[in-house]
């Protein structure tokens, strides 16, 4: 993907990672640079969060250039997004078909046979595989494994513990608003 992050060694983020990230942190933009000033200045500790974006050029995308606008997509291609792997699969022979919904994974035995989609019309149509990979977040993979039952697996398929769609682990994020004494603009984002 292209991670730039702390040595773990060097830099505490608490979590249980025990080697360094392919590339070494971004620097910090001007405005995250006062920002971890006053904060540390006054008991907080600031860290240099991980980031899916090129410090260097990695896997034929560039460095970033600091656009200060990666959301919601990188204008140059640095920043990691699902289209990097999409193209990736196209390019290695797979068909990518727009608007179409899984609804079904199809089985037979213990053997996954394929998927079942809907079309925006409503029609649906199903389509066989050797393989079958389900990457479709923290909710909608267990419910479409759990829409995937029937009289043999009446809880869902792989869902033998029964569970399948329980126990979600969300992504919490945090929101900060505050005053500045001073003017500060992000202007350019990080860059090497």
């Amino acid at each position: 993907m292209g991670v730039a992050g702390p040595d773990p060694s060097v830099e505490d983020l608490g979590s249980p990672r025990s080697g360094a990230y392919p590339m070494p942190p971004l620097p910090l933009d001007f405005m995250d640079k006062e920002f971890a000033r006053v904060l540390n200045g006054n008991g907080f500790h600031v860290v240099t969060e991980p980031v899916a974006r090129n410090y260097d050029e990695f896997d034929d995308r560039p460095a970033c250039c600091g656009n200060n606008n990666c959301m919601p997509i990188c204008p140059i291609g640095a920043q990691y997004s699902g289209d990097v792997h999409c193209n990736k699969a196209e390019d290695a022979g797979a068909q990518l078909i727009e608007n179409a919904v899984v609804s079904r994974v199809n089985w037979q035995g213990d053997r996954v046979t394929g998927v079942t989609y809907l079309r925006p019309d409503g029609s649906s149509e199903n389509i066989t595989a050797n393989i079958v990979v389900l990457a479709a977040n923290g909710i909608e993979t267990p419910k479409l494994m759990l829409m995937s039952a029937d009289e043999s697996q009446p809880d869902g398929i792989a869902n033998g513990s029964g569970m399948v769609g329980r126990n979600l682990m969300d992504h919490p994020g945090v929101a900060v608003s505050f005053l500045w004494d001073k003017p500060v603009f992000r202007g350019g984002g990080p860059r090497k």
